[in-house]
């Protein structure tokens, strides 16, 4: 009987993974009136998602009014919140948040005569 020959394999070295690329947003400043839901960015693919990293809202109007963010068709809620007369709510996130893809961002605000300052850090990145 024969014993087996083992023969030495070369195994590659295990590779780092690969980190993301950073992403880089873009301002957008606006100023908003009146009640209702109101588009602030759509996607231009179907694959495209919008992410948001940092926003500022100020209540210019003559009475508290509640704002949020949301997603076009899915109804994933990013923000909401009362803001009160003459005040002003911002927030930071620690990481971007991303809509589904193909989805638009949409601000939602309930309030008489409502009138808000709206700066917003977003970014876009494809599918």
């Amino acid at each position: 009987m024969t014993e087996p020959v083992w023969l030495p394999t070369a195994v590659a070295p295990p590779t780092p993974p690969v980190p993301p690329a950073p992403v880089t947003g873009e301002w957008l400043d606006l100023e908003v009136e009146g009640e209702g839901e109101h588009t602030l960015l759509t996607p231009s693919s179907p694959l495209e998602a919008i992410g948001l990293k940092w926003f500022w809202i100020g209540n210019l109007g003559d009475a508290e009014v509640r704002v949020g963010f949301r997603s076009e068709k899915s109804g994933l809620v990013l923000f909401n919140k009362t803001v009160a007369y003459l005040d002003g709510y911002g927030l930071a996130l620690p990481d971007w948040k991303w809509l589904p893809p193909g989805e638009a961002l949409i601000l939602r605000v309930v309030g008489d005569k409502a009138r808000l300052s709206l700066s917003l850090y977003y970014a876009r990145r494809g599918v």
